[in-house]
Formats: structure tokens, sequence, C-alpha cells
């Protein structure tokens, strides 16, 4: 539906939060090549690649192109005297910092020298703040030094400059904020030059991503996503920096991307309709005291007074009101992070079992292989690639490019893909990166075979998870002699011990399970446990109505709800112990892989054109399920189109381009364009009222924007 093109509501921005004293620049092998002729070589366009990349190193890419463009590069940092490095000006810290700058990005690229290079041409605070960082900020940070393995993808470079491409990698290779580096063999913390570095790679992917697509504005949950570029998954990466809050929400692919929608739509006002109000500050104080008060035993029963005893020992020079400040911030941001949790969950649950995704809301199965042709800010809920879980990727479309011939066999190119997700990439254990990719045509056995690897990978990983640490306590037990020195223990041993173990165990729950449902049998509830959970298997009809009614009344009684919950827990444990042999029975029988290690990952088809389970090429992609998140959750759309309903019919129509004097010639050039916009704003259609039109895309609206609802939640949450 056309609407008219109104000013996108500004997002918060994000602040560079506080940080310790910026570390020195770590010297570089670089450095050793340079020589007194190298920059004079570099201008003139003589210079081997080495002494290019090696100046590149020394000085960033404002010392190169400074050269190759005449200009006086500056001297290039010195490792030993970072107190005598010049400062940014304070004032362009502070606005790029806070976001000012975000969609004024538009750059222009210049390649020299084999160096793929930008210049920020709107603003000049930008460009200031990134030629500063390139010089005393870049050099601190190798990639080399981020041990933290890689993400769930391996994608192609999207074609940035240089220095975009490798920001994205410092990000991700970083510390967390207050790590204490001993030795040069860790990267430093992250830092106030590191939130800065973040808001300039943000402006620049605002400005290209308006360049790829043609479209003046970002969707919301893909601004959420450039926002926070280079957040790492990893424990031991930025993650920790309390950046993104804790548990980090935005590492692993799926809540990256989910979240994402959530927080865009929050920001424009709106939230899913789950049938329940917003989680407020008030509401969950209410509950989290409850809880404390059962968990101590009535001893404490104010979750305010807990969380200020908690500020209080970890500041203790506060006054009495910044105190208060901050319990006050610190209760918004575990109501707002509890709210995001909730409201994740109902956009990736189906209608039938109460959640958003409706059957008009999503595509899946073959119509997702090729014909859906996506939109900025889709989510695509299952990607296959070579390497990455075989239970697939979840990452939020930037850009589809449809080109080739037509898709006819598997292994045929569907178009270029561009997206943005996290746990991507290959440093800090995976970080928020914007990628490039191939949509490929998968085999027509993947709709048979996914699900069946879908499930088993992720029962693998979880049973996995839980034979770990069991291995590791048998080898530790095993590898002390009698004599208390150490003794070399066989792989095989440490196998039987921890199946013994595990066994051991899984009997101890069966029991534990056994009495829990004796006590709740024992309760005279209203139906048997039993019964209970027969009636948990039935669809709700006419016929049942009385177990659904009994089973509601079960789940109200608070004792039995904790004995429910209690065995759900045990029963969720009791089959990752079960699952660590079950599974691989399973995947033999059903003939699927249950991870990129299995020898069945790299079967391919008849054909030999792409594999059976995952694309043969790197960068490859398979689409299995995609949510139309761009057409019924894009929060910054909706509310442009809610301000565009409010208007009166003349606005309407005048921001269509129409008026009562020229509306036949505007009719008879212009029908096919602005005729169904204009009906419907004739006749006022029900499809233009806002709250019929909120209801279409299962959304309502906040009793306030999100600062008024979750005071200074954010604050904490984005680390400022």
């Amino acid at each position: 539906m056309p609407t008219a093109e109104a000013a996108p509501p500004v997002r918060k921005p994000l602040a560079a939060p506080a940080a310790p004293a910026r570390p020195a620049p770590a010297p570089t092998r670089a450095t050793a090549t340079v020589g007194p002729g190298t920059a004079n070589r570099v201008a003139s366009g003589q210079a081997t690649p080495q002494e290019v990349l090696a100046l590149q190193r020394r000085g960033g890419n404002a010392a190169v192109v400074a050269q190759i463009t005449g200009a006086a590069a500056p001297p290039p940092p010195l490792p030993e005297a970072a107190s005598a490095l010049p400062a940014l000006d304070p004032k362009v810290r502070e606005s790029v910092a806070g976001g000012l700058h975000a969609d004024a990005g538009a750059y222009a690229v210049k390649v020299e020298a084999g160096v793929q290079d930008s210049v920020f041409t709107q603003s000049k605070e930008l460009e200031q703040a990134r030629r500063w960082l390139d010089q005393h900020w870049a050099p601190t940070v190798d990639i080399k030094r981020s041990n933290d393995g890689g993400g769930d993808t391996q994608a192609r470079k999207v074609g940035f400059p240089d220095w975009v491409e490798a920001w994205q990698d410092k990000l991700a290779a970083q510390k967390g904020r207050g790590h204490v580096r001993i030795d040069d063999k860790t990267n430093p913390g992250w830092s106030e030059d590191s939130a800065l570095a973040q808001r300039v790679v943000e402006a620049f992917l605002r400005s290209w991503h308006k360049g790829l697509t043609g479209r003046p504005d970002v969707p919301a949950n893909v601004a959420e996503l450039y926002a926070r570029t280079g957040a790492s998954e990893a424990k031991g990466g930025n993650a920790q920096a309390m950046l993104l809050g804790d548990p980090n929400i935005y590492g692993w692919c799926g809540p990256a991307t989910y979240n994402a929608v959530v927080l865009g739509l929050l920001r424009h006002g709106l939230r899913f309709a789950t049938g329940k109000p917003a989680l407020t500050p008030a509401e969950y104080l209410r509950i989290a005291s409850g809880r404390l008060e059962k968990q101590s035993k009535g001893k404490d029963k104010d979750y305010r007074i807990a969380v200020r005893n908690i500020v209080r020992k970890a500041s203790p020079s506060l006054s009495d009101e910044e105190v208060e400040s901050r319990v006050e911030r610190k209760i918004a941001s575990e109501a707002l992070m509890q709210e995001v949790t909730v409201q994740a969950a109902h956009f990736i649950t189906n209608a039938f079992a109460g959640g958003w995704l409706g059957r008009e809301r999503q595509v899946f199965g073959r119509a997702a292989y090729a014909d859906y042709e996506l939109k900025s800010g889709d989510v695509i809920t299952q990607a296959l690639m070579n390497g990455s879980p075989v239970s697939g990727h979840v990452l939020t479309v930037v850009h589809e490019k449809r080109e080739g011939g037509a898709t006819v066999e598997p292994g045929d190119m569907v178009s270029t893909l561009y997206g943005v997700s996290g746990n991507a990439g290959s440093i800090g254990g995976g970080s928020v990166r914007t990628e490039k990719f191939i949509r490929e045509m998968p085999p027509t056995t993947l709709e048979a075979d996914l699900p069946k690897m879908q499930r088993l990978g992720n029962d693998q990983t979880a049973a996995n998870a839980t034979r770990k640490p069991v291995e590791t306590d048998v080898a530790k037990a095993l590898s002390k002699g009698a004599d208390g020195k150490p003794v070399k223990v066989a792989a095989a041993s440490v196998q039987a011990g921890a199946d013994q173990a595990q066994a051991e165990r899984s009997a101890a729950i069966e029991s534990e399970i056994k009495a829990l449902i004796a006590a709740f049998d024992g309760s005279s509830p209203p139906m048997s446990f039993a019964e209970f959970e027969a009636a948990g298997r039935l669809k709700p009809t006419l016929d049942n109505q009385e177990q659904t009614r009994k089973a509601q009344a079960v789940k109200a009684l608070p004792k039995l709800r904790e004995l429910i919950n209690k065995i759900a827990v045990l029963r969720v444990e009791l089959k990752t112990h079960r699952d660590h042999k079950a599974v691989p029975r399973e995947a033999e029988e059903a003939g699927v892989p249950t991870s990129p290690e299995h020898p069945r990952y790299g079967e391919q088809i008849a054909s030999r054109k792409t594999g059976r389970f995952r694309p043969n090429q790197k960068g490859h992609m398979w689409i299995q399920s995609i949510i139309r998140a761009a057409d019924f959750a894009d929060g910054g759309q909706v509310a442009r189109q809610m301000a565009f309903n409010a208007l009166s019919t003349e606005e309407r129509m005048k921001a269509l381009g129409l008026s009562a004097d020229n509306l036949l010639p505007s009719l008879l050039s212009a029908a096919r364009e602005h005729w169904p916009a204009l009906r419907a704003a004739l006749d006022g259609a029900a499809a233009l009222r806002n709250e019929d039109f909120l209801k279409q895309r299962g959304l309502v609206r906040l009793p306030g924007t999100l600062d008024v609802v979750w005071p200074g939640a954010l604050s904490v949450i984005e680390g400022r």
C-alpha cells in the first residue's frame, strides 16, 4: 500500500559506555618494513603490496590515503607514548558516540594502490572520528589474538571498504569491558573507543543499506542489528562487557534475530498482542518479591531492598540518590529483558499453539527454496550452509538481488543475498555481522531430511553439553594415582566411567520423578498426573472441554504447578543422559547427520551438483523457512503507515500528490499507482483504521514509549 514518506522515528542513540583509560596501541611487526622511501613509493603507485600493507598496519588506512592524495599523513602512534596521543575533539566524540550522525553516513569509495577506502562526505564529524580511530584504536586490536573460535557462517565478503571489513573483525575480537591485559597475548577490553567505532560502522552500514535497497529507511529490526555490529557471542568476548545485557541476548543467531524484531517494535511504541499487558517494572517487582519471599522462606519480602544492597556493596561511595536511581533502572531493565524474552517467544510460536506465527506470516518448504522473493527485514529461520549446524542458521535479510536464469535443478543459483545475524563469521565465537551469500536451490529431499536433522542435531548438542562435564570429572578422578601423583588415563576408561556415572544419575532422576508424581497424586488433585499429561496432548474440542478445564485448574494451584515444573526439568536432564547413546543410533536409522563432523554430512545427490545435506560451496545457502517480518512486524514501517492512516482525507490525498483541483488528471495519469490508496482514503475503508490495521498484524500499542514504560532500562542493557 503506498504511503506518504515520513521521517522515521529517531532511535534512542546508544551512548558510549564509561571505560578505563585507553590502552597503548600494540606494536606490530609491519613497522619494521616501512622505510624512508615507502611513503613516496605508495604515493607514486610504485609500492609493493607488502609495503602498502605495512604502511596501513602502522598508520592505518588514513596514512595510505594521505600519501595517495598528497595530503600530509599524520605520524603513526607510538605504543610507548599513548598518553601523548592527540585527543579527539570531545564534541565530535560525544555527538558521534551518541548516535547523532547515524543517518549522515553518506560516503565516497576510493581505490588506490590495492587499498579500498572510503570517505564520509555528509558528516565531517564521522570522518574525523573514523580517521582518529583508524590511527589510535584499530592498531591496538589484533584479530589473531582472538582465540574464541568461529560462529555459524562462512559467508562471502560483501565488498565493503577495507576498514569496514577490518573493524567488524576488530570489534568482535575485543575482550569485555574491564578486561585486564597481563601480557600482549590478548586484545584490550571494550572501551569508549570501541563504542565509538561501533557507531561509525553503524552510520556506514545504514548509508550502504539505503543505497543497496533504494529505500530511504532501514527496517527497524535491521537497524537494531547494525547498531550492535561486532558484539561477540563467546564468553571470553565482548559480550561480557554488559553491552547487550546479562545474559548476552545478541550473541546466538536466533535470539539476535528475534529480539531485534521485538526491540524494533518497542522503540516505535508497539508490541505483539499476547493477550497479556506489558510487564511493567512495578508488576515485575511484585513477582520478584514474591519469588524472593518464597526462596528465603519469608525472611526477605522486598526485591527492591535486595537490589539496593547489591548496588551498595558494588559502589559504596554512591549517594543515596544515585543508589536509588540505579536500583530503579536495574529493576526496569530486568522487567524489559523479561518482556523481550516473552515477546520473542510469542513471535516464533505457531498460531495453533497460541503464538503470532500464522500461516500467512510464514513461508516454508518448497515455496521458501526459491519462489518467495525476500524483502529487507524478513527473517530466515532455517538456513543451511556448508559448515553451519545441521539444524540451520537464523538471520535477518538485508537485501536480495535476483539474477541468473531460471532455477530448475538443485544446485542452481537463485539470487545474491545480503544478511545480518548474530553468531556469524569467524571471530569472537561468532558475532553480529553483515555478510553476503548465494541463495541456492536445495535438493527435493531436504523437506523430509531437515526435520530429522534439526531434531537429532539439537538433541545431540544438548547430550554433548551434559556429557562433557561428566567426562571431565571422571578423567580428573582417574588421573590421581594411589600416591596422589598424576597417572595417564586411557580414553576408553574415561568413557566407561562416564557411562557408569550417567547411568547412576539417570536411575536417581527416575526415582525422584516417581516420588514427585506420587506427591502430586497424593494431594487430592482435580485429576491424576497421568490424566493431566493426557489432557495436555488433546486438541481442544467440545468433547474434551471437561479434561481441559480440570487441567487448567491444576495449573492454577501453586503447589501442583511447582511439582509439574520440577518433573519437567528432571525429564529434560534424563533425556540428555540417554541421548548420548540413543541419538547416534536413531540418526543411523534415519540416514541423516547430526553435525558437520558426521560421516554422512558430505553425502552428494545423484547429479553431484550439490550435497544432500548442505551446499557444496562455501558461502552458498539453502532456505527452508521464512517469517514475513518485513510485511507484518517492521516497527518503523508500521508506525509510518499508522501516521499516514491518521491523516484526514485531504491530507492523505496531498501526501499522494493528489488534490481536488487536479483529481481527474491525476487519476488518469497515475491510476494504476495511486487509485487503490486513493479509493481507500476516500471511502474510509477499515484497512486504514489503525486498530484494525494493528489487529491484522497481531500488534497492539504500548501504554507509553519504551522509555516511559521501562525508564532507564535501555541504558543498563546497552551498557550506558
